[in-house]
């Protein structure tokens, strides 16, 4: 194995020095942001919810991604002797897989979720046990891809493989999606009340949006790493440098992602973020909206599912 990083061939220390700086912001607000998520997520009895499970595993593979896989890109590209150390680089490849793939994954699962919530409505049943096999799925199988890369003389099924699910991530959550702006259209066709149409439309266009900057927010991150690794699989003798550069761009996308997903489900969650407020002592401290948010959880399934 080649225990010189890709980002030992940047083009210059200008390269090394900016992105460490970007990757060492990248970790403090993805750390601080996730453990907020994880924090609120465990201390409000109301959000003790089938779904949010699924997202404390978004936001735990984000927290592991920026509390301790940026650091060590950190590391490497402000000391040089640390970019060409095997043990630092193996471990660097082995949980940039890990933790992004669980993350990509898991979005996938909170896509899927959200879609059986809506078209399942009081149908829909989600138990601990289904709920813990599809989280275990999404960081066993970021696990094992690793371990491809030892198996043949060449990567070439690592990369096949990595191309392979991303695509697959990316299918499902376009499709869940699109089903769920789907579903939401006929509910509002099947209302006749003005007031509820009025709010039925208000719904699907905060889930249009809401929809939108997911998708926006994943492809950004899934078709730089796409084309990265067909570039590398197809063209053998691209410079060094250019690979190095490109390889970078797609880590500082993919680790970026750890920071907006949590922005992105806090404010597009209006329980998230009433609780979020109210664990910094912005946000009234009776506890009323606890018990009208059971109430209107079990009363408006549909609502508490498009409000992502």
């Amino acid at each position: 194995m080649d225990c010189k990083t890709p980002l030992y061939d940047l083009p210059s220390n200008v390269w090394k020095y900016a992105f460490g700086v970007l990757f060492g912001v990248i970790s403090v607000f993805g750390t601080v942001e996730n453990f907020l998520v994880l924090f609120t997520l465990y201390k409000f009895k109301p959000l003790h919810r089938m779904s949010n499970r699924i997202l404390s595993s978004l936001a735990t593979s984000d927290f592991l991604a920026s509390s301790i896989l940026a650091p060590v890109f950190v590391a490497q590209l402000l000391k040089e002797e640390l970019s060409t150390h095997c043990r630092l680089e193996m471990l660097r490849r082995f949980l940039s897989t890990f933790f992004i793939g669980a993350s990509v994954f898991t979005l996938g699962l909170i896509s899927y979720d959200r879609y059986l919530h809506l078209t399942k409505l009081q149908d829909y049943n989600m138990t601990i046990r289904k709920s813990n096999i599809f989280i275990f799925f999404c960081w066993f199988i970021p696990f094992l891809i690793p371990f491809l890369k030892v198996v043949g003389e060449t990567e070439s099924l690592y990369y096949a493989a990595v191309i392979i699910l991303l695509v697959i991530s990316l299918t499902v959550m376009s499709g869940c999606y699109i089903l769920i702006i789907w579903a939401l259209h006929k509910h509002g066709k099947l209302q006749t009340d003005k007031i509820m149409t009025k709010k039925s439309k208000g719904r699907r266009l905060r889930a249009g949006r809401t929809v939108v900057i997911i998708l926006s927010c994943f492809m950004l991150m899934v078709l730089p790493v796409n084309v990265h690794l067909m570039t590398s699989i197809l063209d053998k003798n691209k410079p060094r440098s250019e690979v190095a550069v490109g390889y970078i761009i797609q880590m500082a996308l993919c680790l970026l992602n750890s920071v907006v997903n949590p922005i992105i489900y806090y404010f597009r969650t209006p329980n998230l973020k009433l609780c979020l407020k109210k664990l910094v002592g912005i946000a009234p401290r009776d506890n009323t909206w606890e018990e009208g948010s059971q109430i209107h959880y079990k009363s408006t399934k549909i609502r508490a599912t498009t409000e992502l």
